[in-house]
């Protein structure tokens, strides 16, 4: 057993020691060095302070609760964490789960499963890998989770307390997995489990709501207001049995990230441990087969990942099911408008022209009733969340909408065998990216015009209102074309720095990449807004008197459409000549 054991250990440190030279040794390509600086960088500048600073139980929070270890368990802080604990825990429990399966490795499957080895050692294996792996995890929520009001201890603190808690889920996870696949090899239905679960949850919940309701006061108007009174009865809910009882398993695992001493963090600590270790002995001595399930999910892993690196499929992609086209190709002329018919199907089903137009029947009524009623505080709702879904949607959707060359680029030469000019293709690529980003911005847009209260701006009359609301509905879709258009060139231009079809290797270099390419492109579309900002406001000034505010800032906005439209054509062109040198094979090869 010693042997099997030396023999494991020897295999999980190699497979470490292999990753960790590989990353070196790839560093003698400029392209990751250049990244592994800039990512060094990042986390020095971001995280510096996280290290090098005082920590945040040295600012004092005297609002967490008492000191002793009861206090910890009856926070606010403590007792929020522990709901929402509770509510991933039942999720694994609700949640439609196929049978239990370890995650192994197609070559840890071919060198472990074969062997001589007993089921717990495989078990244990998988377990020191799911530790492992959760190390780093941990690592980046502590970094992220600074906060004197939430978490006052120390950074090592926080992150022995995140890792606890990532391990804890982790471990129910695998458990529930081979709890469900006991009563499904007993006739139990998931579906009638699900009911079974949500029966007796609602249950749960409906028996706390009757025993809060006849033991302790509803909270008056006034105290909704009042974040003093509402805590005492946050207090009085959750901190008496018998709810305080559900909450407890959960209390013992988060309390050591709330620890404001390492005292106080050790005797925290303790009870944490001893939940993970009785989970860890739940999934041991679960005696369920996972092995055929296992070998089934390494081999769906593995090609996943062989689809994504050939181009074939994008992460989180599913299985490709047939679905209605999004419109009559067959009325079709232009060949760019085919790739736009192409790119769509390639979307969600729900990114189509109908759902536009049910959705701005939708607003249209919605917006009505807002102004009709006396819903000031909705209306300032509508108009915050749109503003904020604008701008997320005008700057960041070039970013995430990728269905352009940064997906098809690795079938560059099918594309190149088309009868089509370069900048035809480019245009065509990008056609699915601007009208998906367009119809959605036009819809927000449209919100946000018919909530708007005019009333109150006497300056802005029903013409200048809806002439404004053009000009942006305009404009907006010519700045998401120039971003989509840099973001394109960025990956012909520099195709091994962007994110394209095949998947690339991770590590803190290709996020230094990422971050120096994204710089670089920000960059470029500041500069591609210039000129029209620069000739804009000359023309703003010099016709200003002459013409009056109104005509001058038409003169403005046609001024700022016709340059961005120039620029737009300027573009297509040099990056269609740009498509037609590229070499795929010669990209393969570096």
């Amino acid at each position: 057993m010693h042997s099997v054991i030396n023999a494991l250990v020897y295999l999980r440190f190699t497979l470490i020691r292999n990753a960790i030279v590989t990353r070196i040794q790839r560093l003698k390509q400029p392209k990751y060095l250049f990244g592994a600086i800039a990512g060094g960088f990042y986390f020095y500048w971001v995280f510096y302070r996280q290290f090098s600073g005082r920590t945040v139980g040295q600012s004092g929070v005297a609002s967490n609760g008492s000191a002793t270890l009861t206090g910890i368990y009856a926070s606010p802080f403590a007792t929020g964490g522990a709901l929402l604990f509770m509510v991933f825990i039942l999720l694994y429990w609700v949640w439609p789960r196929a049978r239990a399966a370890l995650t192994f490795s197609e070559a840890e499957i071919a060198f472990l499963f074969p062997a001589p080895i007993p089921r717990h050692t495989l078990i244990h294996y998988r377990m020191i890998n799911l530790m492992l792996g959760l190390l780093f995890t941990a690592l980046i929520f502590s970094l992220f989770s600074r906060g004197a009001m939430l978490f006052p201890g120390t950074m090592a603190m926080r992150f022995i307390g995140w890792w606890m808690v990532l391990l804890t889920l982790g471990l129910h996870s695998i458990a529930s997995s081979f709890v469900i696949t006991r009563l499904l090899d007993r006739g139990i239905t998931s579906l009638r489990r699900q009911w079974v679960v949500a029966a007796t949850t609602i249950a749960v919940v409906v028996s706390f709501g009757w025993w809060a309701s006849r033991s302790i006061p509803s909270p008056t108007p006034a105290d909704l207001v009042d974040i003093d009174a509402l805590r005492g009865y946050a207090v009085n809910l959750f901190g008496t049995a018998p709810l305080s009882w559900l909450l407890f398993p959960a209390r013992l695992v988060i309390a050591p990230m709330f620890a404001r001493s390492w005292m106080q963090f050790i005797t925290a600590l303790l009870p944490a441990i001893l939940v993970v270790a009785v989970h860890y002995y739940w999934v041991l001595r679960s005696e369920v087969s996972f092995e055929e399930a296992s070998i089934i999910k390494a081999e769906k892993r593995a090609a996943k990942i062989a689809s994504i690196r050939a181009g074939k499929t994008r992460v989180g992609s599913g299985a490709p099911t047939a679905r209605k086209p999004p419109f009559d190709i067959n009325f079709i002329r232009r060949p760019e408008v085919a790739f736009l018919w192409k790119n769509l199907l390639a979307t969600a089903s729900y990114l189509r022209l109908k759902t536009a137009m049910i959705a701005c029947v939708m607003i249209i009524f919605a917006s009505q009733w807002i102004k009709q009623g006396d819903h000031e505080v909705i209306r300032g709702i509508v108009l915050a969340i749109g503003g904020v879904f604008s701008g997320y949607v005008l700057f960041l959707g070039p970013l995430i909408a990728r269905q352009d060359l940064r997906s098809d680029l690795p079938n560059t030469d099918i594309l190149k065998s088309y009868p089509l000019r370069g900048w035809q293709v480019v245009l065509g690529e990008i056609l699915t990216p601007v009208v998906v980003l367009s119809f959605i911005f036009w819809l927000l847009l449209l919100a946000g015009s018919l909530c708007l209260h005019t009333e109150s701006l006497k300056w802005m009359t029903p013409g200048i209102h809806w002439s404004a609301t053009m000009v942006i509905a305009i404009t907006a879709p010519l700045l998401c074309t120039i971003q989509i258009l840099v973001l394109n060139a960025g990956a012909i231009l520099f195709p091994s720095w962007v994110q394209l079809g095949q998947g690339n290797p991770g590590g803190i270099e290709v996020m230094g990449q990422r971050i120096l390419f994204i710089a670089g492109l920000m960059l470029i579309i500041v500069f591609s807004l210039l000129p029209a900002a620069l000739f804009a406001v000359l023309i703003f000034l010099l016709t200003k008197w002459l013409l009056g505010i109104v005509m001058a800032t038409t003169l403005a906005a046609i001024t700022v459409i016709a340059i961005l439209i120039v620029e737009i054509v300027f573009g297509l062109e040099w990056l269609g000549q740009k498509f037609e040198q590229f070499d795929l094979s010669a990209e393969l090869r570096s």
